[in-house]
């Protein structure tokens, strides 16, 4: 069959619509998703100008084609139908036919529609053995535009499930992610969320007030075991409660304690206070009865550690009888703390504590007159 001029502007005039519904045959029920069909109407000629089917309509093989440019490549769908032209009309449902040899075909031409290249789709019609160009662009119908800028979405039964408002997306019921999020922020009371594992986080930071008392408290007791400079331990496990510088009782006998080596022997029963941080030792007391202590050059006591520690002093006086003094402590020559006592008030018991590093040497001085006084000295160390 040869073309002539008059039937290529026919095929040029072809109406091609996109979601153009015509009469289906009746389906037992309905779904949720469109149909994947396409109508498609054309206008035919013979060679002489004549509409095919002019006199009576006429049934003609037809291979249609669905290209992705306006010439050459191969297609991205076909299928082969018969079709019944009346005085030059026809109107088909592609993806009603049957496959076309081994070219790629589909009754669903849903996909065929997608991808970055959607916009140019070109069919291609095979009449016997004439193919009819130039191709014919597939246009959309005027009301379908506005599919490229969706208002809301809608689920199966018609309700809003996504839709814009204010700038921000709402979504109505659950969201499953399979893949990765990336937010800028996040925001809510967050009183719903479940399943958190903190122990799965790759990076990122809780503030301490976001952390449990007893998160914060072992947390305090670690800087303090490292600030230890004297402590050596290898590993210390915490069976018990733990309080600021000692464990308390009891640890029980089924639980077994190394200590000094990592080789656990014999078990360990404690039933008291242990002291973790340090040990305390008297070094010096005396009542002093009737004297005056008047040189601030001189001192009562002194003494030069070898480990960091605290000396504290305590004084108690009768309160019955006339006296006034003060006393202090100096480190390396420098007054660091002191208490006054008097009479008046009666008896009285002061005490004051001052810290001393190793190798420094404190002393203890006194000016006033004191008729009858206990003073006393200890000394803090810490360490093992």
């Amino acid at each position: 069959m040869k073309m002539i001029p008059q039937l290529l502007n026919a095929i040029a005039r072809l109406c091609a619509a996109l979601l153009l519904m015509v009469p289906l045959k009746a389906r037992a029920e309905g779904t949720a998703n469109p149909v994947g069909k396409v109508a498609y109407q054309g206008f035919l000629t013979d060679e002489n100008g004549v509409p095919l089917g002019n006199s009576s309509p006429v049934n003609q093989a037809v291979i249609f084609r669905i290209f992705s440019a306006a010439t050459g490549g191969t297609p991205k769908w076909a299928e082969q139908q018969t079709v019944t032209m009346d005085k030059g009309h026809f109107s088909v449902l592609l993806g009603g036919g049957s496959p076309n040899n081994s070219e790629p075909h589909t009754a669903d031409l849903t996909s065929i529609f997608a991808g970055g290249d959607a916009s140019e789709r070109l069919i291609e019609i095979t009449l016997g053995a004439t193919t009819i160009l130039p191709r014919v662009q597939f246009f959309p119908v005027p009301y379908s535009m506005l599919a490229m800028n969706a208002r809301q979405l809608l689920d199966e039964n018609g309700n809003t499930i996504l839709k814009t408002v204010a700038g921000k997306v709402n979504i109505t019921g659950g969201v499953g992610v399979s893949g990765e999020v990336t937010a800028q922020k996040y925001s809510g009371a967050g009183g719903g969320l479940t399943g958190l594992n903190a122990s799965t986080l790759a990076t990122g930071t809780v503030p301490d007030v976001r952390l449990s008392p007893n998160v914060l408290g072992g947390i305090a007791i670690a800087r303090e075991f490292q600030n230890l400079g004297e402590v050596n331990y290898t590993t210390l496990n915490v069976t018990e409660r733990v309080n600021a510088g000692s464990i308390q009782s009891p640890i029980l006998t089924a639980q077994r304690v190394g200590i000094g080596t990592t080789n656990i022997g014999s078990t360990l029963e404690v039933f008291e206070t242990v002291s973790m941080l340090k040990r305390r030792q008297y070094l010096w007391s005396a009542r002093v009865q009737t004297s005056w202590l008047n040189d601030p050059n001189q001192h009562l006591i002194g003494y030069t550690p070898t480990s960091d520690g605290f000396v504290t002093m305590t004084v108690e006086n009768s309160g019955t009888s006339s006296e006034s003094y003060d006393m202090w402590i100096k480190v390396d020559g420098v007054r660091m703390a002191a208490l006054s006592l008097n009479s008046i008030g009666g008896k009285q018991a002061k005490s004051i504590t001052v810290p001393v590093p190793k190798g420094s040497t404190w002393l203890a001085a006194a000016n006033g007159y004191v008729t009858d006084a206990t003073i006393a000295f200890y000394w803090t160390e810490l360490g093992k």
